[in-house]
């Protein structure tokens, strides 16, 4: 566990001060949703369920998650905001998503892509591009 929060913590602050990078916005959203699943580990390792998040949409649940992360890990709070498809909230095909079991035992969260798909964490350990978003359960590779 120790071993596990230390390369936690060096891909935390490589990521936070490692100069910007000129690339795709793909590339850019992959290596944000890394940092995202690094954090809801600690997350869960400090309270011991991932965040509990419930909201009428996408929108409203990642605000949700933003403020619930902030105190913990302040850099996730509006990484996506600058994204110009989250800035499309009126159109759920361009919006973060992030849903979280009952218990907080499971979540999955996805982010568009410009090639029409989505980029994808779950709990389980998966962080891989999916043609759609999963609509039930809590992993990238589908029920």
């Amino acid at each position: 566990t120790v071993i596990l929060l230390s390369f936690a913590v060096i891909m935390i602050f490589g990521f936070l001060f490692s100069p910007p990078r000129s690339g795709s916005p793909d590339a850019r959203k992959k290596a944000n949703m890394a940092g995202f699943r690094v954090a809801m580990e600690l997350y869960k390792d400090k309270y011991q369920h991932y965040p509990i998040i419930t909201g009428e949409n996408n929108v409203e649940r990642w605000q949700t998650l933003g403020q619930t992360l902030e105190s913990d890990y302040e850099y996730l709070k509006d990484y996506a905001k600058d994204d110009p498809c989250y800035l499309q909230t009126n159109n759920p095909a361009h919006q973060y998503e992030y849903r979280s079991s009952n218990n907080g035992a499971n979540y999955i969260a996805t982010a568009p892509l410009r090639n029409g798909k989505y980029w994808c964490v779950d709990s389980i350990g998966a962080s891989l591009e999916v043609d759609k978003r999963p609509m039930e359960g809590f992993s990238c590779k589908g029920n």
